[in-house]
């Protein structure tokens, strides 16, 4: 192929002339934009054509149907959706008595561990088990379902104080109220700590207690942040109920 020269001056071409080499990169530069605008448009009017001829083959069917004046198919009636109340109902968990907690308005006097020990088992005091080195404590504010707080039967709130036989008594006694978790509740995980003196968080520090906690996925939200309060989705007789039975007998 030949290819004119780019060249304005009169000089003769020769062999690798510039004007020659930009002359043929533009048709080059052109052909190809060419065979694109090509391919661009074949396979738009593909697409044209495909819709057309869906269009045409389901309004063909249509017509069948309606000029022999019986379906092929039975006709089924579409389900009605049932009317949604407005605002959606959902379970409500009331818990006024906690508002005094959140304030810090309820103030026990003295131990409230002691006197748990003092009243016996029950839902009321919320104690669950008791031996004469420690004993099991239903949280009366838990942060899930089955919160507990396993202590030392002896009032103590230094953990350096307890002797050999009560620390290992609390141990095998955590150890228990996790099992009875695991298996009554199936969480997921636990947290189990404690908080030694008020300066760590402790809320009762004289008499040190270990938190017990079933977790499960996704047990948080917003509430908890911003209303400092937590929603539980079963009363504390309901729990006692369920793990009395693990620690002992009614």
């Amino acid at each position: 192929m030949h290819f004119r020269c780019l060249n304005v001056s009169k000089a003769k071409c020769f062999p690798g002339c510039f004007g020659c080499q930009r002359f043929e990169q533009a048709c080059v530069l052109r052909l190809s934009v060419l065979i694109l605008s090509l391919a661009f448009s074949l396979a738009f009017f593909s697409l044209m054509g495909c819709d057309c001829h869906m269009a045409r083959r389901d309004s063909g069917k249509k017509a069948a149907k309606g000029g022999s004046g019986r379906s092929s198919r039975p006709k089924t009636k579409a389900p009605k959706r049932k009317k949604q109340d407005w605002p959606q109902q959902r379970a409500v968990l009331f818990k006024p008595d906690r508002l005094k907690y959140v304030h810090k308005i309820d103030r026990p006097n003295g131990c409230v561990f002691c006197a748990a020990k003092e009243r016996g088992l029950g839902s009321e005091s919320l104690l669950l088990y008791r031996d004469a080195h420690a004993m099991v404590v239903m949280n009366k504010y838990p942060y899930n379902s089955g919160h507990l707080l396993v202590l030392p039967t002896r009032h103590c709130g230094d953990l350096l104080s307890l002797d050999e036989t009560e620390l290992n008594a609390v141990t095998a006694t955590v150890r228990r109220a996790v099992a009875a978790l695991s298996e009554e509740y199936k969480p997921a995980g636990f947290n189990v700590g404690l908080n030694l003196g008020s300066a760590a968080g402790a809320g009762i520090p004289e008499h040190l207690h270990y938190h017990v906690v079933p977790r499960w996925n996704g047990d948080t939200n917003f509430f908890p942040l911003i209303a400092e309060t937590k929603v539980v989705v079963e009363t504390l007789e309901q729990t006692f109920d369920r793990l009395l039975p693990y620690f002992g007998t009614k």
